[in-house]
Order: C-alpha cells, then structure tokens, then sequence
C-alpha cells in the first residue's frame, strides 16, 4: 500500500510539473552594474551605470549601451565631497555617430594613501556603494634602477634588469604591470612623423616563427629584458626598404602600472584558467560593489625615463636625439 501511495505521489508530481513551462537556466535577474577605476595620473575620472541584460534580448534592450541617465554618483575622500556630472560622450566615426552615457568628475586628482568611498543613488531611489584605497606616495623604489639601457655586458648576450623596489618582498595582494615604450620619429614626405612602440621582453620560436612576449603581471617589483628581445623590439621599428638610420630614438620611459587590491582581484578573478590539455575549466567572478554588480578600484602609474647606451644605437644604425 505504502508503495502504490508512493507511486501515485510520483505520478501526481510529475503531471503537475508538465503543466508549466521549465527552464534549466532558471529565471533572469537584471541588477545594476557600477564601475569606475579611478587614476592617479589623470584629472578627468570616469564612472558607468548600467543594467545587466539578459544574452538575446533585442537591441533596444541592451542597457549597456544606453547606460542610466538622471542618477547621483558622489565620490568621498577622506571628507572631501565630489560629484560626477551626467554626460553623453558622442564619437563620430564612418557609418555614424556612437554616443556612451557615462558619469564625470573633472579636476580631480587622487591624494595618495586616501580611503575613497563611492555612492551612486538611482532615480528610483537604490544605492549602490562601494570602497578603496588608493596607495601611499612614491609606493615604487628606485634606488637600485638603472636609467641606462642595455647592461654592461650586452655585447656578450646579457640582457637586463629593471628594478623598482624591494625585489626579496612579494605582494600577494596586488601585482606589478611594466611595459618599456620608446618614442621614435620617422620622416614621412618631408614631415616628421612620431611613433610610440612597446618592447617585448622575451621571445620564443614556435614552428620557425619567432614570438614576441612582453611582461605581464609580476608579484615582485622587478622585470628582465633579453638583449635579444630588445633588439629584435627596436629593429622591428624599421618598415621594409628604410634603414635604422632614417629612424630618430627620441623618449625611452619604463611604465609601471599598480593596481590596488579590488583591480588586482579583478585582474585575476578574470583571468581564463586552463588545465594541462587546454580546456577552459574555471571562470571566476569579482566584483566589490554593495547592491548590485561591478568594481569601484584605483590605479597608480608610475613613469621613469631610460636612455639606451650610445654604443648600442651605433651598433644597431640607429640615431638618438637625447
């Protein structure tokens, strides 16, 4: 008898749950989505308000576009009060005008080691906030860095080394970004015309193709170059038919980019993990913001000027204006 009940109560169910429509995916949630990076190196910020969009939904759906209009984004330093103004951002381009709603905040440059605390209240009357923590003044050490590129002993094959800081300290929390640019003008019809180019700081060869490979994030204040990479970085420059020569070097700058600990987790959150045989396996997310979605973060960048040896751009054919 227990046993027929049991049957019946499956039965029941299963009739039941035919009648309604189901899902696998569930039901969707649109939520509010706040971000804004704030730089230290830049007196114009930027903040985006927006809604999440189910994948699928018609154009005139997609919130991220068009983001929210009408809403009150205010950012607290310490106890200094600024607030974003509304603004419509229109870029012109071949097949039309694109037009971003956004938030922004003009004059305003970050002071280091500042708790900063960002409050967005919607039209309807929602909050969204979030904090961070931008870093203490001249964070980066350049007691042991050399401005003069390449190392001594380069015509031997040695590459070099870059260091800002405490090399035998590693952060778990943040991570280092370096690139090294230089800055190059080349005579195009009787003007001069300038270029900017990152250097790789490795190189590999895959099926006789030779790889470029330029630093990504480091947990320590500190990145190699091989002499290799860097002249191959600087020969590349050269467009086929012209010599180094006809080529200027004008800048040098080593650019350190350090992203607070949200950006960081972020960074990392994001990344796409692999397993030993290249199959996507994980796919985190991150985000800091109370009431909704997004990241509320700040960066730091820091530049320092090199100069490559004289002896160096002779040896290559190229000229140095500095």
């Amino acid at each position: 008898m227990k046993r027929l009940v049991a049957v019946i109560l499956l039965l029941f169910f299963f009739i039941y749950s035919c009648d309604e429509p189901f899902s696998i995916v569930g039901t969707y949630e649109s939520r509010y989505v706040l971000t804004c990076v704030i730089e230290d190196s830049k007196d114009v910020q930027f903040a985006y308000l927006t809604r999440s969009y189910e994948v699928g939904s018609s154009k005139e759906d997609n919130l991220l576009k068009n983001g929210i209009k009408n809403a009150q984004i205010e950012l607290i330093e310490n106890e200094m009060h600024y607030f974003f103004k509304d603004t419509t951002i229109v870029h012109a381009n071949p097949t039309g005008n694109d037009s971003v709603d956004c938030y922004v905040l003009n004059g305003y440059y970050p002071q280091s080691n500042a708790e900063l605390n960002l409050i967005a209240t919607l039209p309807n009357g929602e909050v969204l906030t979030s904090s961070t923590k931008t870093f203490p003044e001249n964070y980066c050490d350049f007691k042991e860095f050399k401005s003069s590129i390449p190392g001594e002993y380069w015509l031997e094959g040695y590459g070099f080394e870059l260091d800002f800081g405490d090399s035998t300290e590693v952060y778990n929390d943040f991570q280092y970004y370096p690139t090294l640019n230089i800055y190059y003008t080349k005579k195009r019809e009787g003007d001069s015309v300038r270029y900017v180019k990152e250097i790789p700081n490795s190189l590999t060869e895959v099926n006789g193709k030779i790889i470029d490979h330029y630093p990504q994030s480091v947990p320590v204040p500190m990145v190699n170059y091989g002499i290799q990479a860097l002249t191959k970085g600087l020969l590349d420059i050269c467009e086929e038919g012209f010599e180094p020569e006809e080529y200027k070097i004008v800048l040098t700058e080593f650019v350190i980019y350090l992203p607070d600990q949200n950006l960081s987790k972020y960074f990392i959150a994001n990344r796409v993990f692999e397993s030993s045989i290249n199959v996507l396996v994980e796919k985190p997310f991150y985000s800091n913001i109370e009431g909704g979605i997004g990241l509320f973060a700040s960066i730091t960048k820091t530049v320092k000027r090199c100069w490559f040896k004289s002896e160096y751009l002779d040896y290559l054919g190229f000229r140095s204006i500095y």
